[in-house]
């Protein structure tokens, strides 16, 4: 099948967070066979990155975290898509802002990120603290995936592109935690 008709045939990537328009794995199972390999393992590897190995209690957990976004940055450059590239680049110093955020809320040490990353971080920090202020923790965390979903949408300038498809994956993958987590669960460092 020809990824137009694909993107015809699919609903519209989501724009808002909220539960997905259609379930992750159904839409995952239709673009699968779209996508070429590397772009599948990079795809991959930012699905898993909430779902990674727990710490090992002595592992640092800045540390954890920067080898899980260098690896997934890696498959991204591997696969050779700018797309992929730059939401890697927006999520690492979106994910850097969070923890450093959450590391001064809880009085905890976090070290300072690289300067090719300071950079976004400061562009993403008034976004980021507005999220911050916000009182339900939910509301915090959809601030923030708002932040990815409206990134995302910059990303994309031709709809009917392999980059749109990519994006309706990388989209869905945003918003389907909204629909598989209960909601005592946290989604990440907003929670705290």
């Amino acid at each position: 099948m020809s990824h137009y008709r694909l993107l015809t045939e699919l609903p519209p990537r989501p724009l808002v967070p909220g539960p997905p328009p259609l379930p992750f794995e159904a839409l995952w199972d239709r673009c699968r066979e779209e996508l070429d390999s590397p772009s599948r393992a990079a795809l991959e590897a930012l699905g898993g990155l909430d779902d990674a190995t727990p710490l090992a209690p002595d592992e640092d957990p800045a540390a954890g975290m920067r080898t899980r976004m260098e690896d997934a940055l890696a498959l991204a450059e591997e696969a050779g898509r700018t797309l992929l590239v730059e939401w890697m680049v927006h999520e690492r110093a979106l994910r850097e802002a969070l923890a450093a955020r959450r590391a001064a809320a809880l009085e905890r040490p976090w070290p300072a990120a690289e300067p090719h990353v300071t950079s976004t971080m400061e562009a993403l920090a008034p976004a980021v603290a507005a999220a911050m202020r916000l009182a339900d923790p939910r509301l915090r965390q959809r601030a923030v995936d708002a932040l990815r979903l409206e990134r995302l949408d910059a990303l994309v300038t031709d709809e009917l592109s392999d980059d749109a498809l990519l994006a309706r994956v990388m989209a869905a993958q945003v918003v389907e935690r909204w629909a598989t987590r209960p909601a005592t669960d946290p989604l990440e460092e907003v929670w705290t």
